[in-house]
């Protein structure tokens, strides 16, 4: 599946950027958009500074597109911690030499079947970090 946000590193720097200025589109922040800027930045933060980042800027979004939160649409707090620890980890786990290394291995990974291939011992160790914190 093509990503656009994630042709080139070029174009992944200009995702980034347009989204933190608020000029992405609601079109445009697809599941693939969330994955990049997530992937984007857990190439070089850890799982912690990466979900505030992401969150942040995903608050940000959806106050910029006027979108408002209820229990079945908006932010989702543990979708996004969810997603972020898995990404994190998998991008940790490639070995990716750059960010947009990092993105592509997250985009090809996630668009298959995740939750199968991930190891039950990622999840455990993964999720019962959060639930101490």
């Amino acid at each position: 599946m093509r990503h656009p946000c994630a042709d080139t590193a070029d174009t992944l720097t200009a995702f980034v950027d347009a989204w933190h200025a608020g000029r992405v589109t609601r079109g445009e922040w697809t599941h693939g958009a969330h994955v990049a800027v997530c992937a984007y930045y857990a190439f070089d933060h850890d799982p912690e500074a990466t979900f505030a980042m992401v969150k942040a800027g995903i608050l940000e979004f959806a106050r910029a597109c006027g979108i408002v939160h209820t229990a079945t649409s908006g932010y989702h707090e543990t979708l996004t911690r969810f997603w972020t620890l898995v990404i994190a980890a998998h991008v940790s786990a490639s070995g990716a030499a750059s960010r947009w290394d990092a993105v592509r291995a997250a985009l090809v990974f996630t668009a298959g079947p995740v939750l199968m291939e991930l190891p039950a011992s990622l999840l455990d160790a993964e999720l019962s970090t959060v639930a101490a914190s």
